[in-house]
């Protein structure tokens, strides 16, 4: 019996070791190409949550769904909606990816029964009480990093 766990052991490091080699054979760009590439789908619907933590420790949960559709142009279109808590819950985004240019963006707040367009400036504002701004919730060009 021993034999087969420490064999088993053996096993097991050799696989580890042998995708350890081969992750370091990948270069930054190959990595990029292949996270981009389990994400080329024409639809995708995701439930995501983001946990908010304060300097004090104190946590706000943010429950969100992500709906995204690539156009006919190749270029994707994002809605978020906030699901949860009660206070912003209903509040969407909504991205469209524009080729070579901006990415048009717009927030609709249901307290205030408006969309508002985000335009400018205001992108780098924070994003519904987190650290992420509008403008981190675009495409990144894969050929803008080295």
């Amino acid at each position: 019996m021993k034999i087969w766990g420490l064999a088993a052991s053996f096993l097991g490091v050799f696989v580890f070791v042998g995708a350890t080699v081969f992750a370091q054979d990948l270069d930054g760009r190959a990595i990029m190409d292949e996270v981009a590439s389990r994400h080329e789908r024409p639809t995708e619907v995701s439930a995501e949550r983001v946990v908010l933590i304060d300097r004090g420790e104190v946590e706000a949960d943010r429950g969100m769904t992500r709906f995204l559709r690539r156009g006919s142009d190749g270029a994707y279109k994002y809605l978020m909606i906030y699901d949860h808590p009660v206070g912003i819950a209903g509040s969407a985004s909504l991205t469209w990816e524009v080729r070579g240019g901006q990415d048009d963006q717009w927030l609709f707040l249901p307290a205030l029964g408006k969309m508002k367009r985000v335009v400018g400036g205001t992108k780098r504002k924070n994003f519904m009480g987190t650290d992420f701004a509008f403008e981190d919730l675009t495409v990144e060009a894969e050929d803008d990093y080295d």
